[in-house]
């Protein structure tokens, strides 16, 4: 036993220490209301709920910890008879940041969907039991410092296969789910970890590397009605750049793009001295940083991946991915930042 202790004392010591570019750990505690739906018993008064959990984020969007709750139920049974139960439950608890899954991100507000199975200790005056519980929650989170921020939550906890009803005066007739108890809270967040990171609910992920002398190529919209030269090669000219542009949020290759392709083919098949460089933008829409930094590589990745597949040696083709665009006052233009860039540089 003791050396399950000091492996988990080793492992929590370490990733506090050394974890990624946030803190991984949070802690919370709330109360609350609450309010139950039983087939005898009803609610005599809605307080009060206590709460505790922690969490360990293995990333932005995704967590894993357990919870604790804790209901004091003032009931009336059917027939108008007070009975006081206690619940105590226990779960597992994941969480998604639903504001990283809608691609959105905030500084100061996000909200994450958490639960899990556990098991519920039902006290009552005349009768107890434990049964397996299931839970499932909304939470908001606002920061108030890089190391606190307030939680407003609503869960709702059910409790499965109850022997009797929850004021225990009579046997239960469900299967299954027979009694859910929903409660809603507010409490404070406490992230563990050095202090000058940011928590995983409030990490940034960076900007996209950004290259001196980028082609800032039009200033003008483009329109997806452009007809393209037949796709050749004058070998006795200066190498030819060419553009491939996308539709908003896509990365596969348009048919009207193919000729563009074609032509910069052409040329790296008749000069084996050639070298292309692929430059792949994504509008400045407000969209994240990071989302529009991996489309951006998407569009990259699948031009070169067409040029492999017509012969070119994927030696002689470099990759570079940036994101947002230069912002844009006008909408229409958007259509032009959606493109890979294609540029012939002769060795």
């Amino acid at each position: 036993m003791k050396k399950y202790i000091l492996l988990l004392s080793l492992f929590l010591g370490t990733t506090l220490a050394y974890s990624q570019d946030f803190k991984q750990w949070a802690f919370d505690v709330e109360g609350g209301i609450h309010s139950v739906n039983d087939e005898s018993a009803v609610d005599a008064d809605q307080t009060y709920y206590l709460g505790a959990g922690f969490r360990y984020n293995f990333n932005p969007t995704f967590g894993l910890g357990a919870r604790v709750g804790w209901n004091d139920l003032d009931l009336l049974s059917i027939e108008g008879v007070p009975a006081n139960t206690r619940i105590t439950r226990l779960n597992t608890d994941a969480t998604i940041n639903l504001f990283r899954i809608l691609d959105l991100y905030s500084p100061w507000f996000t909200m994450l969907a958490h639960g899990g199975p556990g098991v519920a200790f039902i006290d009552r005056d005349n009768y107890n039991e434990t049964v397996l519980n299931n839970q499932l929650g909304l939470t908001s989170l606002f920061k108030l410092h890089r190391s606190i921020a307030l939680k407003l939550d609503y869960t709702v906890a059910a409790n499965i296969s109850q022997q009797r009803t929850l004021d225990g005066f009579y046997a239960s007739n469900n299967y299954g789910v027979t009694s859910t108890v929903h409660s809603a809270s507010a409490g404070l967040v406490f992230y563990l970890g050095k202090d000058k990171k940011e928590h995983a609910d409030w990490y940034a992920y960076p900007d996209a590397p950004i290259m001196e002398n980028v082609t800032n190529v039009f200033n003008s919209p483009v329109h997806e009605t452009i007809i393209r030269e037949e796709a050749q090669c004058d070998c006795d000219t200066e190498p030819q750049s060419e553009y491939v542009f996308f539709d908003h949020d896509k990365y596969d290759i348009k048919s009207t793009e193919l000729n563009a392709i074609y032509k910069v083919y052409a040329q790296m098949e008749a000069h084996p001295n050639y070298q292309l460089f692929i430059k792949g933008f994504a509008s400045a829409t407000n969209s994240s940083t990071y989302y529009n930094q991996k489309l951006s590589e998407k569009r990259s990745a699948a031009i070169a991946d067409k040029l492999v597949e017509l012969g070119i040696d994927a030696g002689r083709i470099e990759i570079g991915s940036y994101g947002k665009d230069l912002p844009r006052s006008n909408e229409s233009v958007h259509d032009a930042a959606r493109r890979v860039e294609l540029l012939i540089i002769k060795h």
